[in-house]
């Protein structure tokens, strides 16, 4: 009977660590996440991760990468566009992936120019008003190279992101009308800094599919607006002049 017992314990043991094993990725309790890249997605790449962050984009007429990104959480989309209006950002970057041009919501925006200090950065508020603010620092590496996956790719436009969400936290700070939201909306970028980053053949799950359908169909919308206050930028720095 004390044999039977203790073989029970041992097997009992054995099982639950080879069952615990699975759960992990080799480097403690932490389960690995992971994006998924399937290209060709209503002409879009499509990006996207099992708790909700979506992501489309393509390149423009000009070569310039254009990035509408999107976390869905606390049932936002839910019911239609309800909810989304205030988590999309449109984002624009050039072609070697070097460089932040702009970014926007429906709350306001930025159009950006790297300098050797950091960023300058012409912004505007949730009642279209214009500011220019000189040297915002960021933490961004902005190294050549030769990789032209997509998977490297991606790797930059969510660095691209982060450092859209650091000027959005400065710009956030200084109490500027409607750009809590745009704060709170790339807030999540930083959960996809660290992922693995894998492609994928198709999206199978009906969910996902909602999510950039939801997303592609306020690209007009946010491109319209975008163009808007890029005529309004340039009117005013003519006007300053």
């Amino acid at each position: 009977m004390r044999y039977y017992f203790i073989t029970f314990l041992f097997l009992a043991f054995f099982i639950s660590c080879g069952s615990s094993g699975k759960k992990t990725d080799g480097y403690g309790n932490v389960p690995r996440k992971f994006i998924t890249i399937v290209e060709n997605v209503d002409s879009y790449n499509a990006v996207y991760t099992e708790d909700g962050h979506t992501l489309i984009y393509k390149n423009d007429s000009l070569g310039d990468i254009v990035v509408y990104y999107a976390k869905f959480e606390n049932n936002a989309g839910k019911y239609g566009l309800r909810g989304i209006d205030e988590k999309i950002i449109r984002a624009e970057m050039d072609s070697s992936l070097g460089t932040l041009k702009s970014f926007f919501s429906f709350s306001g925006g930025a159009f950006c120019e790297i300098e050797e200090m950091g960023y300058n950065v012409y912004y505007f508020d949730e009642q279209m008003k214009g500011a220019l603010k000189e040297n915002i620092e960021v933490h961004w590496e902005s190294e050549p190279s030769e990789d032209t996956s997509e998977e490297y790719k991606m790797k930059r436009i969510i660095a691209l992101l982060n450092v859209a969400y650091e000027i959005a936290h400065y710009i956030s700070d200084k109490n500027v009308s409607g750009w809590n939201n745009i704060y709170y909306a790339l807030e999540p970028i930083q959960e996809a800094l660290n992922c693995d980053i894998i492609k994928g053949n198709a999206i199978y799950d009906p969910r996902t599919e909602k999510h950039i359908s939801r997303i592609c169909r306020m690209t007009e919308e946010l491109n319209q607006y975008y163009y808007s206050l890029k005529e309004k930028m340039i009117s005013q720095k003519v006007n300053n002049k």
